[in-house]
């Protein structure tokens, strides 16, 4: 079963190829039924549906298959389904894999299975309907400790919100979610989150980036064989390139994603890319029959719900508009809006409306253009180019209405923010709008052509602070608007905005005023803007010699401070946010977080507390023994009587009966005064026993009749006492092997012994982690007098991952020790975390560059050494350009040799 084992290290890291090879490699292994189930979920995974649905219809007529195994098979037939688009037997399959996998009591498979449900829910419903589930799912993945999971959870999770356009929250849980996959490394996720990072520089207009995150998803993807990562790579270089309107190039790619899968709903977000390049080429034709394509591929009435249909009537509305059908096109975008509303699709929804607008005052409703405009600007943000949509229809109408001077200066804006994201597509239909409405305008007013005249006023320069107010992140953006608002002052004799790479070359983005020579340039003041794309925005002027500009200038600059104040607010606020909110956590007296499974022990512990039975409470040191005994005792009619904590470990063996039971003066040696002990200190009150185990032989009679009798016998007393203690007991050490060691005895274990609560350590109950972290910051923040103080995710995850030996008391004095050392109302981040534990952490490690690897000492041998063979065998063929004979050499290898690892480790 070597073969299995190695397909299965292969599988869990996301190499789908390899999986299949080392499957393939012995025939034997093929009949078992954990070969068969490993198998038709490779065969999905690679995109051969056929072989994949014949194999799991057969698995499940049979009847020695588990529910494990019966959810392996549901599991696929509903993924299956899905990419087919039949989506309501889709759902019906993947609720029984759920189930199924609940029945299978295998917590690791059904987390994958509900983490896979919500991720399609997600994209077809509204945030609110989906978000109780995922926070029930993230809770279960913490406790879980899975890496893969975790790693899983915030690339599905970024997945979902760059769909909804949340681009700053994507970016963080991707990049968080890579990290985490660094100690369990899953090719497969890398693919995905690399096809995440494509979408996010799409919106950010970074197109440099985004061909360099494509050609590493690209690459990922081949290397995992997984067909519908691929295809979604190819398309994503499609979409690069459309933005880019290298339109035919884009058209390639598309082409070559169909061939890789030409199935499922990704495989048609390419056709609809393609579509709106047909349409802004002026080939309607081309563009209708691309979109009937696309509504014929649907196969149920839910599957106009998923991302690329309901986006598709975008596009099929501008075409109706186009053609002139303003009814029709109408009735697509109050779908559209529909559909928005339905799945929580804000995007969707501002877009919709942001068309619906044109298509208004390109039929001369002017009024109503505006009313719906009025409604859109609150909710203008990302991305840039919904803004650029604006300006280009106030432009238009303004156009169209003869007053040319202000429609001047919206078109100037929308060109500028057109600019700035880089789209040639919106520049295109800012262009062809223009035309539209410069023709209109011509035949309604011929005069209204020769008013060329900007409006400088005031209106203008609110406007453009509010361009520059609702972006100050896109320093470009920022940059332009700034030129455009300070050289209508006409303050300055010149001004430039410049951007300046990392090798010193620099790029003129905007200019007002004289043209400076390269000396006078030197000399000219610069204001630093921010970064862009990896580029440094700032601008650079020559200011005029007299009062009034000096002080306009003033002002300037305290408006760009104003700005970059506001985006580091913006950007500290993202950074602080965190999937484990502050608020109602659970306390108990002010000095416990009672959640999960200690949640479930106080409810116990609510039950025993009016009883006067023996409780004994065992857990590793630091689990919390001490918090249980003293909410048995607060729970009791004894709280406002004494609770006395006795470690039985600290006391020195020989003074112990001295210490428990008490002494006259002059029982002993040294015994110069009375001393009562610590069961009379308690005296109607609670006695608390920790560390019992540790008790000597020859005490634990005593002990054992006072807890029988309620008598004690100090020493040098003539006659014993009577005292009403209750007595509760703790251990971190296993009594009952201790009492067949016959190193406790029996009968007081089980004296003792009543009613056994056990608490388990930190490690196994991870999802109380994030409110005792919060709970700890707090009370640390006020001893210190640090403010408020807060947790980023990334730290938190670092602190979840952690197996934490010392338990909940290693992981108080950690966070008191991070709050102490850290400056007051701060973010703690990861690098304060202690090098021991950092060092603990594979994932925190740097990653080695060059030609390097890391491995963790964790991972399993068969996926370590092919991972290292694939890497290897990579380098070899690169620096000997792909000669085999010369790459073998290389690897001290036969050419044979080469050509075995290679089919093997589906390279």
């Amino acid at each position: 079963m070597a073969s299995l084992a190695t397909s299965k290290e292969f599988f869990d890291c996301g190499r789908y190829r390899a999986a299949l090879n080392a499957l393939n490699e012995e025939r034997g292994i093929g009949d078992s039924v954990d070969a068969a189930l490993l198998r038709v979920e490779i065969l999905e995974r690679v995109g051969r549906h056929g072989e994949a649905r014949a194999l799991a219809e057969q698995l499940l007529r049979r009847k020695v298959l588990g529910a494990a195994g019966k959810s392996t098979c549901e599991f696929v037939l509903g993924r299956i389904n899905l990419d087919e688009g039949d989506i309501e037997k889709a759902i019906g399959y993947l609720q029984r894999a759920e189930i199924l996998a609940s029945e299978s009591g295998n917590r690791t498979l059904l987390c994958w299975r509900q983490l896979w449900l919500w991720h399609f829910l997600a994209n077809q419903s509204a945030p609110d309907a989906t978000a109780a589930r995922f926070a029930q799912l993230r809770s279960s993945i913490i406790r879980l400790g899975n890496p893969r999971l975790t790693a899983a959870s915030y690339i599905f999770l970024g997945k979902v919100e760059a769909k909804r356009g949340l681009s700053q929250n994507a970016e963080q849980h991707t990049r968080l979610g890579q990290r985490v996959l660094e100690t369990a490394p899953n090719v497969w996720l890398e693919a995905v989150a690399e096809n995440n990072h494509v979408g996010l520089a799409i919106m950010r207009s970074d197109f440099v980036a985004g061909l360099d995150h494509a050609r590493r998803g690209l690459d990922l993807a081949q290397e995992s064989g997984a067909a519908t990562v691929i295809r979604a790579a190819l398309g994503n270089f499609g979409n690069l390139y459309y933005m880019r309107g290298e339109f035919e190039r884009a058209a390639t790619y598309f082409d070559d994603a169909m061939k890789a899968f030409p199935v499922g709903e990704n495989a048609y977000s390419g056709l609809e890319t393609l579509a709106r390049a047909r349409l802004l080429q002026d080939r309607l034709d081309e563009c209708a029959g691309l979109l009937d394509q696309i509504d014929e591929s649907i196969r149920s009435p839910n599957g106009c719900r998923l991302f690329v249909y309901r986006h598709t009537l975008l596009t099929k509305a501008q075409l109706l508009q186009r053609r002139e059908q303003w009814g029709e096109a109408t009735l697509q975008l109050d779908r559209a809006l529909e559909l928005a509303a339905q799945t929580g699709d804000d995007l969707l929804a501002q877009r919709a409306v942001l068309i619906k607008a044109d298509l208004l005052q390109e039929t001369g409703d002017i009024r109503g253009a505006t009313t719906i405009l009025e409604d859109v600007v609150p909710r203008l943000g990302t991305p840039l180019d919904l803004h650029a949509h604006y300006e280009r229809i106030l432009a238009c109408a303004l156009e169209r209405t003869g007053q040319r001077g202000q429609a001047l200066t919206h078109l100037a804006r929308a060109e500028r923010l057109y600019e700035s994201v880089g789209s040639v597509p919106g520049s295109m239909e800012l262009d062809r709008g223009w035309r539209v409405a410069t023709s209109v305008a011509s035949k309604v007013r011929p005069d209204s052509a020769s008013d060329d005249t900007i409006d400088t006023g005031a209106a203008t320069a609110l406007q453009s602070v509010c361009a520059i107010l609702v972006h100050p992140n896109r320093a470009e953006l920022v940059a332009r608007e700034l030129v455009d608002l300070l050289g209508a002052t006409r303050c300055t004799q010149s001004l430039a905005a410049v951007a300046c790479t990392r090798e010193a070359k620099q790029e003129v983005l905007s200019f007002t005023g004289a043209d400076l020579s390269a000396h006078e340039a030197a000399k000219a003041e610069t204001i630093f803007i921010g970064i862009d794309r990896g580029r440094t925005i700032e601008l650079r002027l020559h200011r005029k010699d007299d009062i009034d500009s000096s002080a306009t200038i003033s002002a300037f600059k305290l408006l760009v401070a104003t700005i970059q104040e506001l985006q580091h607010g913006r950007m500290e606020r993202e950074e602080r946010s965190t999937l484990w909110p502050a608020d109602e956590l659970p306390v108990e007296n002010g000095h416990a977080v009672i959640a999960g499974h200690m949640r479930e022990l106080m409810m116990l512990v609510q039950r025993v507390a009016r009883t006067n039975i023996g409780v004994l409470i065992s857990g590793e040191s630091g689990t919390g023994k001490e918090i249980i005994a003293r909410a048995i005792h607060d729970y009791s009619d004894r709280a406002q009587k004494p609770f006395v904590p006795v470690n039985c470990a600290s006391v020195p063996r020989e003074l112990m009966e001295s210490q428990l039971f008490g002494h006259r003066r002059g029982a002993f040696t040294g015994a110069d005064r009375d001393y009562a002990g610590f069961i009379r200190a308690a005296r109607d009150g609670t006695l608390f026993l920790d560390e019992v185990g540790e008790l000597s032989l020859d005490l634990q009679p005593k002990l054992l009749r006072f807890l029988e009798s309620g008598e004690i016998a100090p020493l040098g007393e003539p006659a014993p006492l009577t005292v009403n203690v209750r007595v509760l007991a703790a251990t971190n050490k296993n009594l009952e092997e201790l009492v067949r060691e016959g190193k406790f005895r029996e009968d007081l274990f089980y004296r003792l012994n009543v009613v056994p609560l056990t608490i388990r350590p930190l490690r196994e109950r991870r999802d109380e982690i994030p409110r005792l972290v919060q709970h700890f910051v707090d009370r640390a923040a006020v001893e210190f007098k640090k403010g408020h103080p807060t947790v980023t995710e990334e730290t938190m995850e670092r602190l979840l991952l952690y197996r934490w030996p010392g338990n909940v008391r290693q992981l108080q004095h950690e966070v008191q020790r991070i709050v102490a050392l850290a400056e007051p109302d701060s973010t703690l981040l990861p690098h304060m975390i202690s090098e021991e534990i950092l060092g603990a952490l594979p994932l925190l490690r740097p990653i080695p560059s060059g030609r390097e690897m890391a491995v963790s000492l964790n991972e399993k041998l068969p996926s370590a050494i092919a991972r290292i063979e694939c890497e290897l065998i990579k380098v070899a063929l690169r620096d000997n350009r792909g000669k085999v004979d010369a790459a073998a050499k290389a690897l001290g290898i036969s050419r044979k040799g080469l050509y075995l690892k290679r089919q093997r480790l589906g390279l």
